[in-house]
């Protein structure tokens, strides 16, 4: 049996909501980036005439982003002061870069639910783009703060 394209964004948004009622403590951040992952790839292929489903898969993504967000903020402040003067900069400059990232995935995402027709595919692929530079900012801040 073949499922929808909608059917399949449901499922993953359905998902999605299941697991985010554990905290952002109890997710890895390597499992909230394969959830990420998975909707984007399942997302990524829709047409301008499926701009409704990858709107809301991509809602689905940036509340995971925000979820890797919170736990990156509270593994910070849990080590706060142990932290070296250095360290502490570090941590300050690698959550300003990563708020930049998402406030642009934010725009993007804004472009998306109101964007149709030739625009759509330019729209989309700059959600898709910043995404993965946001998705890179996390891994470079997994590397310090592991």
């Amino acid at each position: 049996m073949k499922l929808k394209p909608y059917l399949l964004v449901l499922t993953l948004i359905s998902t999605a909501a299941f697991v985010s009622v554990a905290t952002a403590s109890e997710n890895t951040w390597a499992d909230i980036k394969q959830e990420t992952s998975e909707t984007m790839k399942a997302i990524g292929g829709y047409t301008a005439e499926k701009r409704d489903d990858f709107v809301a898969g991509s809602d689905s993504v940036i509340k995971k982003i925000d979820q890797r967000m919170e736990a990156l903020n509270q593994k910070i402040e849990s080590s706060w002061d142990t932290m070296s003067a250095a360290s502490r900069k570090q941590a300050t400059e690698t959550r300003r870069a990563l708020r930049v990232k998402r406030n642009q995935l934010g725009e993007w995402f804004g472009g998306v639910k109101h964007t149709g027709g030739e625009a759509w595919e330019d729209t989309k692929q700059g959600f898709i783009g910043a995404y993965h530079s946001i998705e890179e900012g996390f891994d470079q801040a997994e590397d310090e703060f592991e």
